[in-house]
Parts: C-alpha cells; structure tokens; sequence
C-alpha cells in the first residue's frame, strides 16, 4: 500500500482527510422527509486519496454516522470517506429541498 492511500490515524479512529470551517447541509429531497439526509460543506485538508488539494471547498456524500456525532474532533463517515472534523463554520447550517 502506497502512503498516499494509508489512512491518519488518531485515538477515535483512521480518516481519510481533514474537514475545516465545515456546516452541516440538511437535505428533505429524500424519501424519509422525517429523517433529513445530512452532508458536510467545508474545507479539505490532507486528503490521503489525493482527490482534492489542500483548502478545496467540498460537499460530502451523505453522513452515516449518527447525528449527535457531528462535532469538533469526531471522525465522521460518509458513502466513500472518512472525516476528521476540525473547526466548525460560523456559517448556519442549512436545508435544501
């Protein structure tokens, strides 16, 4: 395995890449409107797949972690990556239809 394809490592967890200044997006268009999907936008540091480069604004697939785990210093996992989420945004969370 090359090191650009080995995951950080931490004390809750490996991830992928570094999410800064992130909110959460919260999407109704979904076939649960109860149960909203959620997505981060925020900006990506050391991605260890080398996809975006350092300070891209980017939005997430959906979350899969839970919920109340979206918070400074959590490992959260979408469809395809895990996130070490840094400084949340000042920026309110939103929703889209």
């Amino acid at each position: 395995m090359s090191s650009a394809s080995k995951n950080h490592s931490s004390k809750s967890g490996e991830y992928d890449a570094d999410l800064d200044d992130w909110t959460p997006v919260y999407s109704t268009a979904c076939f649960d409107p109860a149960r909203p999907q959620v997505r981060l936008v925020g900006l990506i540091s050391n991605d260890r797949r080398q996809r975006f480069p350092d300070g891209r604004s980017v939005c997430t697939s959906t979350v899969r972690s839970s919920p109340s785990a979206i918070a400074e210093g959590a490992i959260v996992r979408t469809d395809n990556t895990r996130y070490r989420l840094l400084k949340r945004s000042t920026r309110i969370a939103f929703v889209t239809d």
